[in-house]
């Protein structure tokens, strides 16, 4: 088999793959993905062993809560006319597949991954676009530099806290310096589990770098106004489909803001104008 170069961080996108998945086989699942589907039995030879050992039931289950959670606020963004969605370090995302947008959409990611993705044979819409680069190059920024900012949303889903946060400073620097008032779904681990999330990272050759006290704090180390927090506490408390997934325990642990407090999620913030 050829190697695409799925170690360390592009690798950590397969357990993202298998857990949709399995999310699509399940009678009582969050979401239909049939693309992930197909696609996992033909990416699994990639699957490290490494990869395996830190895949569990748990781990499924937070990423696609998590993928429900995020498609919802893309779906929202999508009603905006002249809507534009940048995946970050996509991976092998399907989400484009999943919600089927009116909008232009493109996935970013190195140009192995995306070698990886046109060998797949992926059908790519009339709007639906490669973006073969580096994270941090500026090439790419300014290929999108003529949409009006405030029609993008970039996301970066399980992705940032792989690079040291200096670095995702400067990032966020560039990234407002092109688009200002744009908006960025992300990402973050809460300071509490920083250093169990890092025993995995470090065994699939993807150091995991830094953690946030509170998710309510996550856009602050960017200059960033934080629109809506997207962790699973906070929409457990105002959607029972979530509640409906977790077991009795996991659900009264949840509810208790001492433990929730680090946990870390998923947040929607603004750069600003």
């Amino acid at each position: 088999m050829e190697d695409f170069g799925l170690s360390g961080v592009p690798g950590t996108g397969l357990w993202g793959l298998k857990a949709r998945a399995e999310e699509h086989s399940r009678s009582d699942g969050l979401f239909k993905d049939p693309l992930a589907a197909a696609w996992w039995p033909r990416l699994a030879p990639y699957f490290s062993e490494a990869l395996s050992r830190w895949y569990t039931p748990v781990l499924q289950q937070s990423i696609a809560l998590r993928t429900h959670i995020l498609d919802r606020s893309v779906r929202e963004h999508m009603r905006q006319p002249g809507a534009v969605v940048i995946e970050m370090g996509a991976g092998f995302s399907t989400r484009y597949h999943r919600l089927q947008p009116q909008a232009d959409w493109y996935e970013l990611d190195l140009s192995e991954v995306i070698d990886l993705r046109i060998s797949l044979k992926e059908t790519l819409a009339a709007r639906h676009f490669y973006l073969a680069d580096s994270l941090f190059s500026n090439e790419w920024m300014n290929e999108l530099a003529n949409y009006p900012p405030e029609n993008l949303l970039f996301i970066a889903e399980g992705l940032l806290m792989y690079f040291p946060l200096e670095r995702v400073k400067s990032l966020f620097v560039d990234l407002n310096q092109y688009f200002k008032g744009s908006k960025i779904a992300f990402d973050v681990l809460g300071q509490r589990y920083l250093k169990a999330a890092q025993i995995p990272g470090e065994e699939v050759e993807a150091p995991v770098y830094w953690g946030v006290k509170r998710i309510k704090q996550a856009g602050d180390p960017f200059g960033l106004s934080l629109i809506s927090d997207l962790s699973l506490p906070s929409q457990m408390a105002t959607d029972p489909i979530y509640q409906q997934r977790l077991s009795l325990i996991s659900r009264q642990l949840l509810k208790i803001p001492l433990l929730t407090r680090g946990l870390g999620g998923t947040v929607l913030a603004r750069f600003p104008d």
